[in-house]
Parts: structure tokens; C-alpha cells; sequence
């Protein structure tokens, strides 16, 4: 692989390889421009350095666009997890309905009220979390069918 990627780069500036050691320690080299070893060497060094700033760069630019990516799931999974705990108090609160009929107790009416309470208050949480008409309207529909 080393022998073909200087082939290459000496193909670039005009250089023929007589000899390449298969395991590319050793190669002999002549210019068919008789340009200095110093130029040649120089161009090579010069063309690695702007391959290895372009890598840098295109390597950062992914990186960012990860970053991007992760910071917009962390929004998401944040949203989610607030509608979860909301979703979790509508449930919850309409276990209490059937055991207050079947008990007609007045603890259970005071818990439905209370979690009635929190459902609201985790509403106004929610509310601004979403974004599209369609999450809107579910959540409106949501709160009609509370009361």
C-alpha cells in the first residue's frame, strides 16, 4: 500500500521509481526533470500537509454534524419523557373512577382530585414542548376528553 500511494505521489511531480522494496523501506527514485531532491521532497511534504488539513477539517465537520444530531435526540427524549410522566397521571388518574364507584370512598375522590391537579399542572409543562399542528391537536384532544 505505502509503494503505490508514493508511486503516486511521485507520478504527481514528474518522478519515475526504478526500485520499490516490497515491504516499501526502500525506494530508489529518479527525476526525469532533474528538479532537487529538496523540491521534490518539499512538494511531497507540502501535499501531505494539505490532505491532512483537509481531513481535519471534513473530520470536524461530521463531528459537528453528530453533535447536532445527539442535541436534537436530547430535545426529543426530554419532550418524551415529560409527555410520558403526563400520559402516566391521565392513566393513573382514571384507575381511581372504577375503585371510587365500587368503594364510594371519600379518600378516593380526594386522590382523583389531586391527580387531577398535578395532570393540569403537568399539562402546562408540556403545552410549549410541542411544535407541529398534529401535537397540538393530540394534546387538545387529550385535554377534552380529561373532563
Amino acid at each position: 500500500m505505502g509503494a503505490f500511494i508514493a508511486t503516486t505521489v511521485f507520478r504527481l511531480v514528474d518522478v519515475s521509481i526504478e526500485k520499490v522494496n516490497l515491504r516499501g523501506i526502500f525506494i530508489h527514485v529518479s527525476t526525469t526533470k532533474k528538479q532537487s531532491l529538496g523540491k521534490q521532497y518539499g512538494f511531497i511534504f507540502t501535499l501531505v500537509i494539505i490532505l491532512f488539513t483537509v481531513s481535519v477539517m471534513v473530520t470536524y465537520l461530521l463531528l459537528d454534524d453528530t453533535n447536532q444530531s445527539i442535541d436534537e435526540t436530547e430535545e426529543t427524549n426530554a419532550i418524551v419523557v415529560e409527555v410520558n410522566k403526563w400520559m402516566s397521571l391521565y392513566q393513573e388518574k382514571y384507575v381511581f373512577i372504577p375503585e371510587y364507584i365500587i368503594e364510594e370512598s371519600e379518600q378516593r375522590l380526594l386522590d382523583y382530585l389531586s391527580l387531577s391537579s398535578e395532570f393540569v399542572n403537568q399539562a402546562k409543562r408540556v403545552r410549549p414542548l410541542f411544535s407541529t399542528e398534529e401535537q397540538v391537536q393530540a394534546f387538545n384532544q387529550i385535554l377534552n376528553n380529561n373532563h
